[in-house]
């Protein structure tokens, strides 16, 4: 019987700490994530032991905002953390394990914002078990129209 053993892949920021995007995240941040979700969704039997998994993310946007939906069933609305450092949003989640165990379950994730938002007029609202967490885009961020003249 073999024993797997988890690995943690680095992210952009400690493999190129001299890369710098003008304040922006990296073109690949969205696309490091989805990739980073693929894998922790295939290989979640064999990752972390059942006191530390990570929790399901869904991040879509529309023209104003960036919309963050997390899994996080079972858990009470005090013991969730969520903040924003560095262009990252950062969620984690504790509550107490079922049964005579009753091992303490830790859950954590941390998602690259494909942009720039408006730290101040973040909202999140939790029910039935689901965290949906509204960032609100800079406005140097919003698309533009700009309507150009044919000579």
């Amino acid at each position: 019987m073999s024993n797997i053993v988890g690995h943690q892949y680095p992210c952009l920021s400690t493999l190129f700490p001299s890369a710098n995007f003008s304040g922006r995240r990296a073109p690949w941040a969205v696309l490091e994530s989805d990739i980073d979700r693929l894998f922790e969704a295939a290989f979640s039997n064999c990752r972390a032991p059942a006191f530390q998994r990570q929790a399901p993310v869904d991040l879509y946007e529309e023209e104003n905002n960036i919309f963050v939906r997390v899994e996080l069933s079972g858990f009470n609305r005090e013991a969730i953390a969520i903040e924003i450092i560095e262009g990252y949003l950062n969620l984690s989640a504790t509550r107490k394990g079922e049964g005579a165990a009753s091992e303490q379950i830790q859950i954590q994730r941390s998602v690259a914002l494909p942009e720039a938002v408006q730290n101040d007029k973040v909202i999140a609202s939790y029910e039935n078990g689901i965290l949906l967490v509204t960032l609100p885009k800079c406005e140097e961020s919003k698309p533009k129209k700009v309507t150009i003249a044919i000579s």
